[in-house]
């Protein structure tokens, strides 16, 4: 009798039990023979070869193109209210034409909100399974984890960086160009997915915009101050920047995704 590990969760266990005691995953004895290339050592234990579906990704991308036109549409609505309140304080408009146009413009920046929290809540997920798929790959010297994965995004402050420095991690671990698996500490030399930095970088900045116009826009209850249409010209540009933004997250998804779902030409086919 002997120890295998189980296809499902990586546990060891018996090659004689008949199911996986953490997961329940029926075992075979033919799973405890699987290729030694399979399997890539790891400090501490080895770890089961992971493959990351391009169904995942390719609907983390789907849900932030989505997300990309309800972005543009409350962009463009930020854009006619800043229109209707600048040819009111002219002079050159009504009050009635403003007063239509403010609710759109904040109705739309909810509803892109909403989408945004959808495919967030999605890409997070996304990016846990993708971190222990690259990490199957047999790589070493990891200074994050999968944990990271989804508490990085919840720490005020470290979630400006963190959940970056993960893609980062990520994006070099899947990198081919580190070779056949075990890649070893091979994948720390290779360049970054150059949109992923664009994406980071525009994801940051759309953000602080679209908060900082929202601060201008309620910090006074009058309609002809500056501050309303600094807060919607502040507001709509937000939305604009993280329109491009949510492409590149789905970019990025699906290019990290694409070296995640197959083996690489010198690594067994899965099974």
């Amino acid at each position: 009798m002997t120890l295998i590990l189980c296809s499902e969760c990586g546990v060891e266990i018996s090659s004689a039990a008949g199911a996986c005691p953490r997961c329940g995953h029926p075992m075979s004895h033919a799973e405890g023979l699987a290729p030694p290339s399979a399997t890539y050592s790891q400090p501490g234990k080895p770890l089961p070869r992971r493959w990351l579906s391009f169904g995942l990704s390719g609907t983390v991308a789907a849900l932030w193109w989505l997300s990309t036109i309800s972005y543009g549409i409350s962009a463009l609505m930020f854009a006619t209210a800043w229109s209707d309140w600048s040819a009111y304080t002219n002079g050159d408009g009504t009050f009635a034409a403003l007063w239509r146009s403010d609710p759109r413009a904040l109705d739309s920046a909810a509803w892109a909100s909403l989408g945004t929290w959808i495919a967030g809540v999605l890409f997070i997920i996304w990016l846990y399974k993708a971190y222990r798929s690259a990490e199957s790959r047999g790589a070493t010297g990891r200074r994050w984890g999968p944990g990271w994965a989804i508490g990085g995004w919840f720490i005020p402050l470290a979630n400006l960086v963190i959940p970056k420095m993960v893609v980062n991690e990520t994006d070099r671990m899947s990198n081919p160009e580190a070779g056949a698996p075990p890649t070893e500490d091979r994948w720390k030399r290779l360049p970054r997915i150059r949109s992923s930095d664009a994406w980071w970088l525009l994801l940051l900045v759309g953000t602080a915009a679209y908060w900082t116009g929202w601060g201008f826009y309620y910090s006074t209850p009058d309609f002809d101050t500056t501050a309303t249409g600094t807060g919607y010209a502040l507001m709509g540009i937000g939305q604009a920047v993280l329109a491009v933004a949510a492409v590149l997250t789905g970019v990025v998804a699906i290019a990290i995704g694409k070296r995640l779902r197959s083996p690489h030409p010198n690594e067994p086919t899965p099974h």
